[in-house]
């Protein structure tokens, strides 16, 4: 067995412990505890990626991105939720440059033409329908932010069935979860949180971070 795959174990068994801890203090709902424990799974992530892809900077500043988004998160001041939200945008943005850039041949800009409609539109139902219960700099973030998450999604789904490379399910599921996870963010701080719904939002988090760089590790070194 190879040191990389000998790291990636250890470390991903130590993602998953802590990870474990960090979401059994989310589901007594202890949030001293919580708070503290919140970052640590995905710093043991970043860690790996560093040691791993140390030669593919852009990867693991994306998930720098996500975790200075948690960071940011811990706070229920808006302005620091908006900065958070404002890393994760830009480690999706990385994202999809990379899995394109890793598949440069099958790269298509109707994609782009999807993410400006999808912007677009998300931007009109938002203003139409939630404008009086959201403040227009979230609607615009929304705006931006969730058709980056959904050209995610449908830009690897685009990949799975020009290449017929499974191993980028990994990054379809990925996104999946992550769309599942900031939803469940978004309806608990603009219309109503619900129980352990915190709890869901970090088990789907967790599992969504580690699933998209699962796949980069396992196309690029393991």
């Amino acid at each position: 067995m190879k040191w990389e795959q000998i790291l990636t174990i250890v470390l991903s068994s130590l993602f998953l412990i802590i990870g474990f801890i960090s979401l059994y203090f989310c589901y007594i709902k202890n949030e001293k505890a919580r708070k503290i424990f919140k970052a640590i799974p995905i710093s043991i992530l970043l860690i790996l990626v560093i040691v791993l892809l140390y030669n593919h900077p852009l990867i693991y500043i994306g998930l720098l991105f996500g975790l200075f988004g948690d960071l940011f998160l811990l706070s229920f001041n808006k302005k620091l939720f908006l900065i958070g939200g404002m890393c994760f945008l830009v480690e999706h943005i990385l994202n999809f440059y990379l899995i394109f850039s890793l598949n440069p041949d099958t790269f298509s800009y109707y994609l782009l033409l999807i993410y400006f409609a999808l912007i677009l539109l998300v931007l009109l139902v938002g203003f139409s329908f939630f404008r009086k219960r959201i403040k227009p700099i979230f609607l615009i973030f929304s705006g931006i932010y969730l058709p980056t998450l959904l050209i995610n999604l449908i830009g690897s789904i685009y990949l799975v069935s020009t290449t017929h490379n499974l191993i980028i399910l990994l990054y379809v599921i990925g996104y999946f979860i992550f769309i599942i996870s900031d939803n469940l963010v978004a309806y608990k701080r603009f219309i109503k949180p619900f129980n352990k719904v915190q709890f869901l939002i970090m088990s789907t988090y967790y599992l969504a971070q580690y699933l998209l760089y699962l796949y980069f590790l396992l196309i690029l070194v393991l």
